[in-house]
């Protein structure tokens, strides 16, 4: 019986299509989608940067074609040594370094050497790190090592942001700039995830509060590709506040229908809107444009700038600066904003520059010179995001200790009790309290773990 089992014939697969053998064509263009397309933008630009360099010298052929690891070292030292900006002045030191890692990938790519090739490994091109090292010791030394990444908001520019008639939500682009905030705010997306992000990254819950979820299926710290077939995408989290839920719904109610499926639609003009009532064009908003939301924000509810950098990783830095403001752990911070290390999380919190400028604005006070004499304690103690967590050891000083400078010289210090620290940390407060009740009271947001968490000492 069980051999006439075995000889019993396979049921034939029913199938509804004819598989056709896949071109070289859609093969290249599959592989080309798995990449990241900044990376590849960014190759190229130093790629031509590279050959410029060997042209202007007459090296003859490309990189890739250097047939000798001896050949290929001794130009990229003189490249390194040599490279700088269409305008002759110097890179920056991480624009050195991104460029180093562009030309390894390049070369990986279409070297005629044997593969891999690794021309960072210290051991294997110690010529070239030699000169790579003096090079960047040599920027550093101009100054030109220091980041200078986006800056965040203070909570007066929050308020006033979102005060503002400009952001109300009851014209098409008014909304589309409130919507934008809230999502570079309230869901920490970087810069580029903006363009990316699609209508169907939002999924309305079904529990009984009604929020959404929006799912990033793929991001910069989340490739997902075959060395992590099992990874999800990220999950971010839309409170169930129904002012912030209604305007998620007025924006998705104003979209046409048969729309493009990214989420920032080309908002119509007011005429547009009288004549047929369409508030968006089917069309997305272009990615150049998209990148200069948050200076148009600022632009149109008269936010100051001055010395700082705003952009769209604007509101991505002020969402960690709120969190750790509000005494939340790296661990917290990072599930909402998606770090993979507190190394890349620490970059986004304050700089020590401001730890310094309170340290020494103290130290001034200690010694007894005259408040006269130095500048403006308003002009030095604006309510930033990034400086409010050292005003308890200000107010401590302050409150605690009196210097007078007696007709003698000598100096006697007075000590008074120190205050409740509780009492200390509701005035230093009272600012993002203001904010926080205005968030939840007149339609204006904030992360809910914000308002749902007003004791300071609950994550400490």
């Amino acid at each position: 019986m069980q051999d006439n089992k075995d000889k019993r014939p396979c049921k034939k697969l029913k199938v509804n299509f004819t598989y056709k053998k896949p071109t070289d064509d859609e093969l290249r263009n599959l592989i080309d989608s798995s990449r990241c397309k900044n990376t590849d933008y960014s190759t190229s630009n130093w790629i031509r940067a590279l050959e410029k360099f060997r042209t202007d010298v007459n090296y003859q052929g490309l990189i890739e074609e250097v047939d000798t690891k001896e050949e290929l070292e001794d130009q990229l030292c003189r490249f390194v040594h040599a490279m700088r900006k269409k305008d002759g002045s110097e890179y920056h030191v991480s624009s050195v370094n991104s460029c180093m890692f562009a030309i390894n990938r390049h070369l990986n790519n279409k070297s005629v050497l044997s593969k891999p090739i690794n021309i960072m490994d210290k051991d294997q091109y110690y010529k070239l790190w030699q000169i790579l090292n003096g090079k960047v010791k040599s920027l550093v030394s101009q100054g030109r090592g220091e980041r200078n990444g986006a800056d965040g908001f203070t909570e007066d520019d929050l308020l006033q942001i979102l005060d503002h008639p400009a952001m109300s939500g009851n014209d098409p682009a008014s909304l589309l700039y409130r919507i934008f905030f809230f999502n570079a705010i309230f869901l920490g997306l970087r810069g580029g995830e903006h363009f990316n992000l699609q209508l169907q990254n939002f999924i309305r819950r079904k529990d009984k509060y009604g929020g959404f979820d929006v799912i990033i299926y793929k991001s910069k710290t989340n490739q997902r590709g075959a060395n992590n077939i099992e990874s999800q995408g990220d999950k971010l989290y839309i409170p169930e506040i129904p002012s912030i839920i209604e305007m998620y719904e007025n924006y998705f109610t104003k979209r046409p229908t048969q729309a493009d499926p990214h989420f920032y639609l080309k908002p119509c003009n007011i005429s547009e809107v009288e004549f047929n009532g369409q508030w968006y064009h089917k069309q997305h908003v272009s990615e150049k444009e998209i990148k200069s939301f948050m200076k148009k924000i600022v632009t149109l509810t008269g936010i100051n700038v001055d010395d700082r950098k705003i952009s769209n990783h604007s509101g991505r830095k002020t969402l960690v600066q709120i969190l750790k403001r509000r005494g939340f752990s790296n661990s917290e911070c990072m599930a909402s904003t998606r770090h993979k290390s507190e190394q890349g999380l620490a970059r986004y919190e304050r700089p020590e520059t401001e730890i310094q400028r309170n340290n020494a604005f103290n130290l001034v006070e200690a010694f007894g010179f005259n408040k006269n004499n130095i500048r403006s304690e308003e002009s030095m103690e604006q309510s930033t995001l990034s400086t409010d967590n050292f005003v308890v050891a200000k107010s401590l000083l302050n409150d605690n200790r009196e210097v007078i400078n007696s007709a003698n010289s000598n100096i006697k210090v007075t000590r008074r009790p120190l205050k409740d620290l509780n009492e200390i940390q509701e005035n230093k407060s009272q600012n993002l309290e203001e904010l926080v009740s205005k968030l939840t009271a007149d339609k204006v947001f904030i992360n809910s773990v914000i308002i749902f968490n007003n004791n300071p000492n609950s994550h400490n």
